[in-house]
């Protein structure tokens, strides 16, 4: 018995000896990261309210709108953008929520006096038609499901404030191309009303926040709901969920006072141990997990409407990026790993390749004399490989990852990088078994290699 007690005691030192160290680890991972954020060069000095972006299986877009009908969008992070105000979106209509379903196929709300308004785009923003007129009506946000292997991109939900006594609650099965409301009776208690950006869309499950302290939810696609008073907090004012075993959602929210969390899609609620930054309402919130150590090595981002962009990592807030005029309105993230574009209210655009899992590492040695992209090792792997290269001038790479029909799904390295070797470890843990490329562009440089994932 003494023996065993002894074993199973030094076994818990051990435990708890690793999980220190561990600790320790992260946490100077987490103050030697250097995220790089670049300005964009915006053609606007209207306020921008709103950016949503789309990566994954197809090309990676980012769409940004805001004051006076403004829209713009990027393929490339904002290196160069596209102006595509005026395409049928009137410039006197205040665009406050879009959301990109397809590379052509985006949504986007506004209102003009006493009046909401959904505009769609099947062209890639080439032309606008008028999808929803609502008296009376504000769109507080539009959101297509958060993807999920086996789950169509074509749903969405769209979550407006209260007319006559009830909630504007919105769901389309086709892109927006119909928005349907029938059924989707949530009655309205007092004068509560929304908050831009506070709805997030999963499965069938669905989270409204609101003014009133409390917030709603779904699991059933919006058809009825279950109001969760909220202790300590105004109102959740920005949301964010991961998907986590058989449907279960961790997640988070934010309002002005706390941030508390959910371990089972938002049936209970806890304050956060960690000591929030700045002051002022949280008014976006972004983020992705860490696996098995999702709560400890998790990375969010937010905002509170100031020019600050604020970076949790391993239980350490800070701030991560400061902007040189205005103050941030929304971030997106186009896919849930790296690449986030930042909007503020004088037109100012951030971008940040802000990768945890394979962040670039210069590994020193001899300085090369020509460019070369070795074999991935080990290959096959599971679930993570690291992926060498060498460059022997400075140099504008890229490293995408395709799948075996050829399809671009991720985007590991897109920078200036100066003379010398480099490594990166490209985790995929989100990707079923087979065989992917790995190419990489520097300068004239083009090279192929083929990578195996065995689970």
């Amino acid at each position: 018995m003494y023996t065993e007690e002894l074993k199973n005691g030094g076994f818990m030192s051990s435990k708890l000896l690793l999980s220190a160290l561990l600790l320790i680890i992260l946490i100077s991972q987490v103050q030697s990261q250097q995220f790089t954020w670049l300005e964009r060069i915006s053609p606007v000095t209207t306020s921008l309210n709103c950016v949503d972006g789309i990566g994954w299986w197809q090309p990676t877009w980012f769409w940004m709108c805001g004051n006076n009908g403004v829209i713009l969008k990027t393929r490339d992070y904002g290196a160069s953008i596209i102006n595509q105000t005026g395409n049928g979106v009137p410039v006197n209509v205040t665009l406050m929520a879009v959301a990109v379903f397809d590379t052509n196929t985006i949504v986007t709300a506004g209102f003009r006096n006493d009046t909401a308004f959904v505009y769609r785009t099947t062209n890639g923003g080439t032309n606008w038609i008028l999808n929803i007129t609502q008296p009376g009506g504000y769109i507080n946000a539009i959101m297509r499901r958060e993807p999920t292997i086996g789950i169509s991109a074509q749903k969405g939900f769209m979550a407006g404030n209260p007319v006559a006594g009830r909630w504007s609650l919105w769901r389309t099965t086709n892109s927006g191309t119909t928005w349907d409301s029938t059924g989707r009776y949530l009655p309205r208690a007092g004068t509560e009303s929304g908050y831009p950006r506070s709805l997030f869309y999963a499965d069938t499950m669905v989270w409204i926040g609101t003014n009133n302290a409390r917030l709603y939810r779904s699991t059933n696609d919006g058809n009825t709901w279950s109001a969760q008073i909220v202790s300590g907090e105004t109102g959740p004012s920005a949301l964010l969920f991961r998907n986590w075993f058989s449907g279960n959602y961790y997640g988070t929210f934010a309002g002005t006072q706390t941030k508390q969390q959910t371990t089972n899609s938002g049936q209970n609620w806890s304050n956060e141990p960690y000591t929030l930054l700045g002051t002022g309402r949280i008014t976006a919130l972004v983020g992705h997990d860490g696996g098995v150590l999702d709560d400890l090595y998790a990375d969010e981002w937010y905002l509170r409407n100031d020019n600050k962009v604020y970076h949790r990592f391993a239980a350490v807030w800070q701030p991560q990026y400061t902007a040189p005029s205005g103050n941030f309105n929304d971030i997106s993230q186009a896919n849930q790993n790296t690449y986030f574009i930042a909007v503020r209210d004088n037109g100012g655009i951030s971008y940040c390749n802000c990768q945890i899992w394979g962040a670039v590492s210069n590994t020193g040695g001899v300085i090369p004399d020509e460019f070369l992209l070795k074999q991935n090792y080990p290959n096959p792997f599971n679930p993570a490989t690291a992926i060498s290269f060498s460059i022997p001038k400075s140099s504008s790479v890229s490293i995408k990852i395709y799948n075996a029909i050829g399809a671009e799904i991720e985007i590991i390295v897109n920078k200036e990088l100066n003379r010398g070797n480099y490594e990166i470890t490209w985790d995929a843990s989100k990707y079923p078994s087979g065989v992917y490329y790995n190419r990489v562009e520097a300068g004239e440089y083009r090279s192929t290699k083929k990578m195996v994932l065995v689970k």
